[in-house]
């Protein structure tokens, strides 16, 4: 059996990312699907397999900052993690990419088996990810 990553060692590693340099800025907000909540690393997770795919993008270089909190719900991702993100928004000049628009739920998880959710079924495995990022992936593209 795969291990899965703590809430504490997934938490580590967004830190330590949001540290290096990059001119452009991937920030990702939600809760513990966004922290990839499930995986064997934080690569697998759909928010770390957008940073791939967008630091391999012919673009310059990519920070990602991961502000989940698990469990939050959208009253504290407005009250706390969209004020963050505002934060960081003015330290490092980062600009929303117009176009962009949300991904449903329906989107991210459709094509899914039983098989590629982790224990409990409340969060995917690694392979189950991959729909989270194929939905993200096709609104985030065609902007880079």
């Amino acid at each position: 059996m795969t291990r899965v990553l703590s809430i504490d060692d997934l938490a580590t590693y967004w830190r330590e990312r949001a540290e290096q340099a990059g001119e452009l800025h991937h920030l990702a907000l939600g809760d513990s699907l966004a922290q990839g909540y499930g995986v064997s690393a934080p690569e697998h997770g759909y928010v770390g397999r957008l940073a791939a795919l967008i630091a391999a993008a012919p673009r310059t270089p990519v920070r990602d900052s991961n502000l989940r909190v698990c469990g939050a719900r959208v009253r504290q991702l407005v009250d706390e993690q969209l004020p963050a993100a505002d934060v960081l928004r003015r330290r490092s000049v980062v600009e929303a990419t117009e176009g962009l628009v949300p991904v449903g739920i329906e989107a991210a998880t459709a094509g899914m088996q039983i098989g590629e959710f982790g224990d409990g079924f409340a969060h995917p495995d690694d392979r189950g990810y991959q729909h989270y990022t194929a939905a993200f992936w096709s609104a985030i593209a065609p902007t880079l």
